[in-house]
């Protein structure tokens, strides 16, 4: 009788939540000391004092609480009020590793050994040859600048075009900085940074908003796949995956905006059958890849997707309508990097060969 029970409530849903408590007892308690890495590196492993858990809590209280109140109410409400969850949460994570949030936010975005990208855009003026030879920049800055090797200069060059655009506008360029002064004698290389430089790390401080972006394409893919109540549930429980606010501050957060806005072309190509959302979908992946190589493995993601969408289609229809949803795909995936291969007669594959 109790195993008919058991059976009765082993719903997926309960086993997620099962093993997903399971595995955050044996990392709170540290009973597999392996899972912080073993492989030349480790996540430390450090007791936080409770008192710096509290604030963390209330926020998350307040969160879920608002939450819940406005699950029936318009989608809109719920939506504005989850991308507010994603900012508050991250920034709440924070206050566990931290005394200042805000002076954590100010070394994610502008040291070396974090993110790495305003370091280097910082390091490497714009009439260094090197942004036409990505490859020697990879290879003399691998081991200086943390993740230099892991992609193309897309987030180097963003930082160092806005460089460019804060010296144009000085006025602008010193409002932004002031605030953020007291934190110059962090570190002694920050004392030389002029007011643009300053003035670029809000793109990095302002990163949990942008994260925060992410819960429009979320809404509109869960609304494809899920009921109503299922999606509601989804976008509540956004703000509360844990890499998005152990990341908070760094580009990684971003990667959910990018690849779900991607897919959501990529599916609006495979409902419509339209070349042009396809093209769109290959070159926002391009793009993606042109930020990190981290985004090759989306492709085969959307290649073995494709594949399975054209399966269980029903009419099937032929063949033929996956194979030029690929070719649609693989046109707008190759322009961003001729583009590049125009300006610096680089390839992908020189700068893969080096990373």
């Amino acid at each position: 009788m109790w195993i008919k029970r058991i059976r009765q409530h082993l719903t997926p849903f309960a086993v997620i939540v099962t093993a997903c408590l399971v595995l955050a007892a044996v990392l709170l308690f540290d009973l597999i000391p392996f899972l912080r890495g073993g492989y030349g590196w480790q996540w430390p492993f450090e007791r936080v004092p409770l008192l710096s858990v509290l604030p963390l809590l209330l926020i998350l209280a307040v969160y879920l609480a608002a939450a819940w109140l406005l699950r029936r109410r318009s989608i809109r409400w719920l939506i504005l009020w989850v991308m507010v969850g994603v900012a508050a949460v991250s920034w709440g994570s924070l206050r566990l590793r931290a005394d200042d949030p805000f002076a954590e936010m100010v070394a994610r975005t502008m040291s070396p050994h974090a993110t790495g990208t305003h370091a280097l855009a910082a390091d490497l003026p714009l009439e260094d040859p090197g942004w036409r030879e990505w490859t020697t920049v990879m290879q003399r800055y691998d081991g200086r600048i943390a993740h230099v090797t892991l992609g193309p200069p897309a987030l180097p060059l963003l930082y160092a075009a806005l460089f460019q655009l804060l010296d144009g506008m000085p006025t602008a360029a010193q409002a932004l900085q002031q605030p953020l002064i007291t934190y110059q004698c962090r570190q002694y290389q920050f004392l030389t940074y002029t007011p643009s430089e300053w003035g670029a790390v809000w793109l990095g401080l302002l990163m949990p908003f942008w994260a925060a972006l992410g819960v429009i394409p979320l809404a509109a893919v869960a609304r494809r796949f899920m009921g109503e109540s299922a999606l509601r549930l989804a976008l509540i429980a956004f703000p509360l995956i844990p890499s998005l606010t152990l990341f908070a501050g760094t580009w990684n957060t971003l990667y959910p905006l990018m690849s779900l806005a991607a897919f959501l072309a990529l599916q609006k190509t495979l409902d419509r059958g339209h070349a042009g959302w396809g093209v769109l979908a290959g070159v926002l992946s391009g793009l993606w890849v042109f930020v990190n190589f981290a985004f090759v493995p989306l492709l085969l993601f959307f290649g073995v997707y494709t594949l399975v969408h054209w399966y269980f289609s029903v009419p099937r229809g032929s063949f033929l309508k996956p194979v030029m949803t690929g070719v649609w795909f693989g046109v707008g995936l190759v322009l961003p990097w001729i583009v590049y291969l125009l300006f610096t007669g680089q390839t992908i594959f020189s700068l893969l060969s080096v990373s």
